[in-house]
Formats: structure tokens, sequence, C-alpha cells
């Protein structure tokens, strides 16, 4: 994301990029009208709109007949983020970008778009892929003087580090990286919120969610400010996961809801999964091990389906809850259970998790 759009209203930016292609005219093959996608894809993206694939795919054949070959290379870059749960075809994507930015010698584009495949990887699992291409583009933006891009990467080796139980060096990184965006030169509201969560969230995986608390609200007020629904929709979710830690299932519960209450649009993913498995958590604390667990198995249907996995800290309430249900249901009951989540449809699912939700609040 640019230094531009971090600073205002994304929602607001979009409303006048997407009022600028309505004026515009659809067949029209001009640069203006190019730039124009890539913008509206850009900030669907930001706010976990689907429309984001549809924009870049339209901007694609129009850059290819412009010959605009780093714009072409920033939507690739664009399809490897936001379009492709497809590992080989994000990397085919990637491929054909990192050949464009290296022939046009815009070695910084190589650089984040190696951070973006990394996490692309990271977001499916594939740990190895994700290091190694977070270590290159690391290294190249240093080389480069790219601080502020630099902490893209550097946040990424701090998620992989949590997920090694080297919680230390997770901090470390982490801190490196919100040093730098608050940098007067460099920081912008909504990269230093991104940073706090990360670094909230490595409280978390310590076992402290507490700590984590003045992260979240920050990141939190940062959120609403810019009117932004993916950053209020992860900050809140972490504020769950604190209440839930904590026992206070009531507002645990009304925290996930309103996370959901953002995310449902999005459809499934790993963001609509985290949020399920947070209200699962809940039902669990209170008894209700049969509805926790159609939770759980639509969590894992959620997934699979979309290969995805659930951010470190998430994955490891996640993985402690399902344990717990296993020690009090015999495996008959309990893989009955987890079935019916995992054949449960996608409409569905909001209906059960409200009911665990409205049984939390009392009402």
């Amino acid at each position: 994301m640019g230094p531009g759009s971090a600073r205002g209203r994304i929602g607001e930016l979009r409303q006048i990029v997407t009022a600028a292609l309505a004026r515009s005219d659809a067949a029209a093959q001009t640069l203006p009208r190019a730039r124009a996608l890539l913008a509206a894809a850009m900030l669907a993206g930001m706010q976990g709109d689907p429309l984001a694939v549809p924009l870049t795919e339209q901007s694609v054949p129009l850059l290819r007949a412009l010959g605009l070959k780093v714009e072409l290379a920033y939507v690739l870059m664009m399809l490897v983020r936001f379009a492709l749960p497809d590992l080989d075809a994000a990397r085919r994507a990637m491929s054909e970008s990192r050949a464009l930015f290296e022939e046009s010698g815009a070695r910084w584009g190589v650089g984040q778009l190696l951070t973006i495949m990394a996490d692309t990887e990271l977001r499916h699992g594939e740990n190895d892929a994700a290091r190694s291409r977070y270590t290159e583009s690391l290294a190249l933006l240093r080389q480069l003087g790219e601080l502020t891009l630099s902490t893209g990467p550097l946040l990424g080796l701090g998620q992989l580090a949590c997920i090694d139980g080297d919680y230390a060096r997770a901090r470390a990184i982490v801190e490196e990286a919100l040093a730098i965006r608050r940098q007067p030169d460099f920081g912008y509201p909504w990269t230093i919120a991104n940073a706090l969560v990360s670094l909230g969230e490595i409280d978390r995986c310590e076992g402290d969610p507490a700590r984590g608390v003045p992260s979240f609200e920050q990141a939190l007020a940062t959120g609403r400010e810019l009117a932004d629904d993916v950053l209020v929709g992860w900050s809140v979710h972490n504020l769950g996961h604190v209440a839930l830690h904590a026992g206070d299932l009531s507002t645990a519960a009304a925290r996930f809801r309103e996370s959901l209450l953002l995310r449902w649009r999005s459809g499934p993913g790993a963001e609509v999964a985290a949020g399920l498995a947070g209200v699962a958590g809940v039902a669990l604390r209170q008894g209700q091990l049969t509805e926790a667990l159609r939770l759980f198995g639509a969590v894992d249907r959620m997934l699979e389906s979309t290969h995805n996995v659930l951010r470190p800290a998430d994955e490891r309430v996640r993985r402690e809850d399902l344990a717990a249900i296993r020690l009090r249901l015999d495996d008959r009951a309990f893989d009955a259970a987890f079935g019916e989540g995992q054949a449960a449809k996608f409409e569905e699912l909001d209906g059960m998790a409200n009911a665990v939700v409205l049984r939390a609040v009392g009402r």
C-alpha cells in the first residue's frame, strides 16, 4: 500500500475512484482508465472486498494492449495478493511480474513482489517458501535503502518466528518494523496500526493476551478513524481473544460478532474462519461442546477449501480448544458433530455463530 492511501480514508478514496470509472468509457483503452482500475482494485482489496478480483483482471488486458510494463507488473503483483487462492497460479503471475519489473529496472518492485508472494505462501502454510522469499526481499530492500518497504518482510519473519516458538526474536523483529514505521518521514497511521496488531499477537502467542491490549486498542482507534473495516475487524477480533482468555465470555462473543459482521462479505477465507473459531471457543467455555465442534468443523472445511491457515495466535487457541473437547467427548460424538460442521453451507454459518453469541450475551 502506498503512503497516500495510508494517510486518508480508504473508503473515501475508493468512492472517488469508482465515480471516475463510472464516468469513463468502459471500452476506452487509455492510461487513465487502466490506472483507475488498478487503484480501484487495490482499494477494494484493502477493504477485503471480493470485487478486487474482477477489477484487477479487467486491467490486465488493457495494460498489455497499452504496452505498460511496470503497471502490468504491478497489476500481476496485485493478483498474487488478492485474487489467487491457487498457489501455482500465484507463482506464475509472480514469475511474469518479476520479469517485467527486472526488465524495467524497478528493483524496488521485485522486493515488494517477493514480500507479497511470501505473504500468500504464509497464508497457505508454505512456511519454508515464505521464509526464503521474505529473507530475499528484506536483503534487496535494505540494499536499495527502501526502509518503509523493508518493514513488510520484517513483519512476515516475525510471524514465522512466532510459529517457531521463538517469541523473543519475533518481538525484536516486529518492534524493529514498528520503529521504522513510527519515524516521522515514514510513519502513516495504517501501517503503524498494522504493526501494532502483529506486536499484540505475539503477546497472545506467548500466552499473555492482556499485554497486547494497548496495541490492539490503538490499532482499533486508527481503524475506526480511517473507516478501515479490515483493520477494525482484526483489532476487534484480537480483543475478543483477550476477553476469551480472561473468561469474559459475553464481551468475547460480542467482539467476535462485531468482527464477523465486517468479514462476511469477503466470503470464505482465513478471516471468517478465525472469527468462527473464536465463537467456537465461546461455545466450548459455556459447555456447548456440540455447537463448538460444529463451528470448528466449519472452520476446518473453510480453511481446507480455500487453502488457508490461521494466524499463529489463532491456530494455537484452536488447537488447544479441540484438544480440550477431545478429552470430554468420545470419538463417535466428536466426529459426528465435527462432520456436521464440515457439511454446513456458508450461508448457514452466520446463524450458527449468532446462536452462540446471543446465549453468551444473555439475549
